[in-house]
């Protein structure tokens, strides 16, 4: 026998950062998110001091839709509000010299469709026929229903992955609410793929396997 134990935390929702240089230069400049351009001196003021430019910038751009922003000192993050990769496509530009402000891309990054647990190698296991999953969130936030769907994969080489045609009953919405699975498993290798819905979904997802 053989077991594994993984906590990971799943967000796989774009972003991008914006720092505020110099906020002196930024007098009628604009900040473009997605399809949206913001204006200083219509919808955010640079005045007072670089942080406080920053916390303007992220209020204005807290109310674009499909996104959120939030300032940390004269960083700005902007994360998209869905998982998945259709924010990478979201445009981030300005039309500010590099001297008041620089942002982290043309576009924002970083949203992915799934994430992935750690491989479990299984290939010292002798005799190896069953594989026992137990799997519940450790934490979750979000709004709309923020769910986790988690699906076993299995591999020979690491490299050509398949979903195994047993899988969890239903997403995962609540913590410390566990599932679990009995698998027939002769493969070597197995992960777990995740995959976040829901708006802003965050979470921590525990998976424990025993293989014998």
């Amino acid at each position: 026998m053989k077991d594994f134990n993984q906590s990971l935390a799943i967000d796989q929702r774009a972003r991008g950062t914006i720092t505020v240089l110099d906020y002196t230069l930024l007098t009628g400049k604009t900040i473009t998110v997605n399809a949206t351009t913001i204006t200083e001196g219509v919808n955010f003021t640079a005045a007072t001091s670089n942080n406080a430019t920053a916390t303007s910038i992220a209020s204005a751009i807290d109310a674009i839709a499909l996104v959120n922003a939030a300032a940390v000192g004269a960083v700005v993050t902007v994360i998209a509000d869905a998982s998945g990769t259709t924010a990478n496509s979201y445009a981030f530009t300005t039309n500010a010299a590099v001297g008041a402000l620089t942002m982290s891309g043309a576009t924002l990054a970083g949203g992915v469709a799934a994430q992935y647990s750690d491989v479990f190698d299984m290939s010292d296991v002798e005799e190896l026929k069953n594989l026992e999953i137990v799997q519940f969130l450790e934490a979750i936030s979000g709004t709309s229903t923020p769910t986790v769907t988690s699906t076993p994969q299995y591999s020979m080489d690491k490299v050509n992955w398949f979903d195994h045609t047993t899988s969890f009953a239903s997403g995962f919405t609540v913590i410390n609410t566990p599932q679990k699975l009995d698998l027939d498993f002769t493969a070597l290798f197995c992960r777990i793929k995740h995959v976040a819905s829901g708006t802003n979904c965050v979470a921590t997802v525990k998976t424990s396997m025993l293989a014998k």
